[in-house]
């Protein structure tokens, strides 16, 4: 990987700040004289941002969907359900990988819906109540 330009590895005395920004805290053994740590991997675009972490052994659509973020390429996610996503726009099943519209969809959609409803209403009575020339 040293000689492929998409990778660039580096230095840094500023290593407890880099730990910290990115949650990363390895834990010195003195038996081994060795950080232990979990594995991790971080994505940094071109202007330097942090876009994606992977923590731990993962697959490689994990990866797939970091180097996507790293080179700014739409990459959906979804939040597991759970008890408190109850106003999420859409629901994720991961049995299925499929998304079905969730209520909070219908919160965002529904001033929109009302306008319509509303002027479709308005243009209904101003068209009945207009004299109708002989």
């Amino acid at each position: 990987m040293e000689n492929n330009p998409q990778w660039i590895f580096a230095v840094t005395d500023s290593i407890e700040q880099l730990n910290q920004s990115i949650s990363f805290h390895p834990i010195w053994d003195s038996a081994t004289a060795q950080f232990d740590h979990d594995a991790l991997l971080v994505g940094i675009n071109r202007e330097g941002y942090i876009t994606k972490k992977l923590i731990g052994m993962r697959e490689k659509h994990d990866i797939d969907l970091l180097i996507s973020s790293v080179n700014n390429v739409f990459a959906p996610t979804y939040r597991l359900p759970n008890k408190n996503s109850l106003f999420s726009c859409f629901n994720y099943d991961p049995i299925t990988g499929k998304n079905t519209p969730g209520l909070g969809l219908l919160f965002i959609a529904l001033p929109a819906v009302l306008t319509v409803l509303l002027l479709i209403f308005i243009s209904h009575a101003v068209r009945n109540k207009l004299p109708v020339e002989k």
